[in-house]
């Protein structure tokens, strides 16, 4: 068993978070994204270098994407990009300027 603050906790959380990154399985994706509970994935450039092998491509059909600053992506897991089936807010929401 292993006690909690331990690097026993954290180390297999770090292998499954590469794992989403970097795998190209999709049903391994959504499978380590359900376990944990993940709303949002976030794809930017310190992913892009810390996951060479990135499959960026593959979160379109994971999920949505709500918000892209320059590089950085945000995607809310659960709903496919490809259905467009965007919230009437999304759709209608003005651009924020930084």
């Amino acid at each position: 068993m292993a006690l909690a603050g331990t690097y026993d906790v954290v180390s297999p959380r770090r292998q499954d978070v590469e794992k989403i990154y970097d795998s190209e399985s999709l049903s391994e994706t959504k499978s380590i994204l359900e376990t944990y509970g993940v709303r949002y994935i976030i794809v930017g450039t310190l992913e892009r270098q810390k996951y060479p092998k990135l499959q960026e491509q593959k979160f379109g059909f994971l999920g949505l994407k709500v918000f892209q600053h320059g590089e950085r992506r945000y995607m809310r897991s659960g709903k496919s990009e490809s259905r467009r089936s965007y919230p009437k807010r999304l759709r209608t929401a003005k651009r924020i300027k930084y």
